[in-house]
């Protein structure tokens, strides 16, 4: 048991005899247990915080074999495919690869870059296509 004791005793020369008084105990116990709960606590909590990931939506396969291709049926102007090229450079196309509505450029990884382009269309294809969302096809 963790106690603090408090010498309340007078140690001088002389004068009267008097008896040493008590200060009574401070009991400890209950302070340890707190910092032990707090140290499991934040310890268990640090250790079951993983990092997560993004979740990646992914397109539905073709369930009829003669309609199996590697284009995917979206609509024109919502998509904007990217293509990733050598030299830290990627190509967009905005609309499908086969019949794209701009495109395709060539850009870059920087802010002034694909990130910008991205910026654009999220901001431009929901004025077009009735308040639906960019689908973004990234290809190799």
């Amino acid at each position: 048991m963790a106690e603090l004791n408090q010498d309340s005793g007078k140690k001088g020369k002389g004068g009267k005899v008097r008896s040493k008084k008590n200060g009574g105990k401070v009991d400890l116990t209950a302070m340890v247990d707190l910092a032990f709960l707090l140290i499991t606590f934040f310890m268990l909590t640090t250790s079951l915080n993983k990092p997560q990931a993004m979740d990646v939506a992914m397109p539905d396969k073709n369930k009829i074999k003669e309609q199996q291709s590697d284009e995917l049926l979206t609509a024109d102007n919502r998509s904007l495919t990217i293509l990733l090229g050598s030299d830290n450079k990627v190509s967009w196309v905005y609309g499908q690869v086969a019949r794209p509505i701009e495109g395709p450029t060539v850009a870059g990884y920087g802010a002034d870059g694909i990130r910008k382009v991205l910026m654009e269309k999220k901001a431009y294809v929901p004025r077009v296509s009735g308040g639906k969302d960019m689908i973004v096809i990234i290809r190799p």
